[in-house]
């Protein structure tokens, strides 16, 4: 888990960063399922979620696609270069937007432990959009079938310390899912099995955490990489495998906050708050 320190030591003796509530924390997104998967989270951790805000819906897809525009840019001209680590790892998209929501959230409030993440679902390097319509997602997932999707997760907290200064940690994972080869009458029948709402809310027409969409998805396993930025430079990142049998228990992830890794960073926040002896 990488970790950078942003606030002087000199402004933070102007004034104390720290909350009474040492254990409380704000999330950066108004949407209801990832709210309840994240205070459950906190629950275990003994935290409390004290508010879930940030921009309307539409300025906060600005925010991402301006960030998402900017990545591309800075790749394209990166082309001729060495490559760098951000080429070998989407996850790096999710967690620049992340942290940009995070960095937003603190220009109003200012001493809060702020928690966002994001996904970015990329098919041979190009993000996917949400669709506009029904028509446009099934000619998205027309263009899916037979092919790998790398749905890449970001999560940051911003944080007070109680050594005077803020603290950014940084997360990331991907999973790699490669879909059958399946007709356009079954990508029909999918959109026909799920809620139209469920089609237009998910980036790549296709919600991995339903059910329904186990029949588009083939029986490769799945490729799990957490990229781990404690460790050191150079190294892969830490890969497991899992069946594809249980991507409908995995919502919490496609959600961008998987418990077990949330749980993790609530805890480093409570160790950096926690006052020096």
């Amino acid at each position: 888990m990488e970790v950078l320190r942003i606030t002087g030591e000199k402004e933070a003796k102007q004034s104390s960063l720290l909350p009474e509530n040492k254990n409380r924390f704000i999330f950066a997104s108004q949407n209801k399922t990832k709210q309840e998967l994240i205070a459950r989270a906190a629950e275990n951790q003994k935290m409390v979620l004290q508010g879930a805000l940030f921009l309307p819906g539409q300025e906060e897809e600005k925010l991402e696609h301006q960030i998402i525009k900017r990545l591309i840019r800075e790749g394209e001209r990166k082309k001729s270069q060495i490559p760098t680590i951000r080429d070998f790892h989407p996850a790096f998209y999710a967690i620049d937007i992340a942290e940009a929501k995070a960095l937003k959230m603190a220009e109003t409030y200012k001493n809060e432990a702020i928690f966002s993440s994001d996904i970015v679902v990329l098919c041979d390097n190009k993000v996917l959009e949400k669709p506009e319509d029904q028509d446009q997602a099934l000619k998205i997932l027309r263009d899916l079938s037979g092919r790998e999707v790398k749905v890449a997760l970001g999560m940051t907290v911003l944080t007070p310390t109680s050594f005077g200064q803020k603290v950014l940690l940084k997360e990331g994972a991907y999973l790699t899912i490669k879909l059958r080869d399946f007709s356009e009458s079954e990508a029909e029948q999918y959109f026909r099995g799920v809620k139209k709402e469920n089609c237009l809310n998910v980036v790549g027409a296709l919600d991995y955490a339903n059910p329904l969409s186990r029949d588009l998805v083939s029986d490769r396993p799945i490729k799990l990489e957490v990229l781990e930025f404690g460790r050191k430079g150079g190294e892969a990142p830490k890969e497991v495998f899992i069946s594809p049998d249980i991507l409908s228990q995995l919502k919490d992830y496609f959600m961008g906050v998987p418990s077990e890794l949330t749980q993790e960073m609530l805890k480093r926040v409570k160790l950096l708050r926690k006052p020096n002896k």
